[in-house]
């Protein structure tokens, strides 16, 4: 199925649609930058051992209501996990909104111009 705004629900939809090309590189990009960032380790399977999967979330980036570019997500399918099994402790990097209203305020004080921008993989980063 493929969403109102023509993201593939899956590499499969992705290579069907007209700009498979473009779906195809998000994929490859995002696969490369997770090994450059050793985000991963391929090991063998021990034995009896519950596999997690993972499934690519794609997304249109724009600008202005124009597509900049594609973007393709490795996700791994948390709800697959047991506590103590998978893993032990979880996180995500977040800025305190408290935080996010002081950087703005004293951008507009002193006469600064605020940009948002998308940080690519910052999550492997922190």
């Amino acid at each position: 199925m493929i969403t109102l705004n023509g993201e593939p629900e899956s590499l499969k939809e992705a290579r069907l649609l007209p700009d498979a090309q473009k779906w195809i590189k998000a994929w490859e990009e995002e696969l490369k930058t997770l090994i450059e960032m050793k985000a991963f380790t391929v090991v063998p399977r021990p034995g009896n051992t519950k596999i997690i999967s993972s499934k690519i979330v794609f997304k249109l980036k724009s600008k202005n209501g124009i597509v900049s570019w594609y973007k393709a997500l490795c996700c791994a399918r948390g709800f697959t996990q047991t506590y103590g099994v998978n893993f032990t402790d979880t996180h995500a990097v977040m800025a305190h909104p408290t935080a996010i209203r002081t950087v703005l305020a004293w951008g507009v004080e002193n006469g600064y111009f605020i940009y948002q921008t998308d940080i690519k993989l910052a999550f492997i980063s922190s």
